[in-house]
């Protein structure tokens, strides 16, 4: 949850409107995607941030559904 709240903060410092950020940790590291996605989520939804667009990029279907299970409804 940090390197994403640190990333936003870095991207809130030079006036960046939107982001991009890949399912962190989940490939050579193993740390879990299903515990990544709730993470991801929660971190994106908690911070305070002038960012208006965050791109959520899955390199697997398996990651994409697990961050669309865990997005509210649009």
């Amino acid at each position: 949850m940090e390197a994403y709240q640190a990333s936003l903060a870095c991207a809130d410092s030079v006036g960046a409107l939107s982001v991009a950020f890949p399912s962190i940790s989940t490939g050579v590291y193993g740390y879990p995607p299903e515990l990544a996605a709730v993470a991801t989520v929660e971190a994106l939804l908690s911070a305070t941030t002038n960012v208006e667009v965050v791109i959520l990029v899955a390199f697997t279907d398996h990651m994409a559904k697990l961050w669309k299970a865990q997005l509210p409804a649009a």
